[in-house]
């Protein structure tokens, strides 16, 4: 629970800048979150996955990132214990640094936590596709798309995933439907 509602605030506006890919001002809105309410964890969990994906597009070096949202990360779980949006997190950041067993295990992990985690669904099989193991990744997909059955997100997945294996008129299907739920 929020404790502080000036840090809450920052963290729903960081929640939605990096929802519409905004990454300077997620990172700034989080930072300022946790500079108001540093026992609130969800703001470190934001922080440390804005951090990842800001290294994942190129804005921030993925050493440094990953070392970063890893302390990110271990202050969030003394706060709230385990949580599937902080194994999710941990994984995306193996994933950059290449160790596939960790973030297999850890993207398992966060699925075992809460199977319907559609981050950590969608983001697990796409890593997979990547790996020329649709097989594996299609279930996983099919999960994400319940889940969350009206969002864009794991329907544009599903159509990289196709499109990863080689398979670009089943992936023109899944990012069609994508389109049509956000443009």
């Amino acid at each position: 629970p929020a404790h502080n509602l000036a840090a809450y605030r920052a963290y729903l506006k960081g929640r939605h800048l990096r929802g519409v890919e905004d990454f300077g001002g997620a990172i700034s809105a989080f930072q300022e979150a946790v500079r108001l309410d540093p026992a609130h964890a969800p703001s470190w969990i934001g922080l440390a996955e804005i951090t990842i994906l800001a290294a994942h597009m190129g804005m921030i070096l993925p050493r440094e990132a990953c070392t970063a949202a890893r302390k990110m990360l271990a202050t969030a779980q003394e706060l709230q214990g385990e949580s599937a949006e902080g194994l999710h997190v941990e994984a995306f950041a193996a994933s950059l640094e290449f160790r596939w067993d960790a973030m297999e295990t850890t993207w398992r992990r966060a699925l075992e936590l809460q199977p319907d985690h559609v981050l950590a669904l969608g983001s697990f099989a796409l890593s997979l596709c990547t790996r020329q193991k649709l097989g594996e990744a299609l279930p996983l997909f099919e999960r994400a798309r319940q889940a969350d059955p009206l969002a864009s997100f794991p329907y544009t997945l599903t159509g990289w995933g196709f499109l990863t294996c080689g398979q670009p008129e089943e992936a023109l299907r899944y990012l069609e439907d994508a389109l049509t739920f956000e443009k």
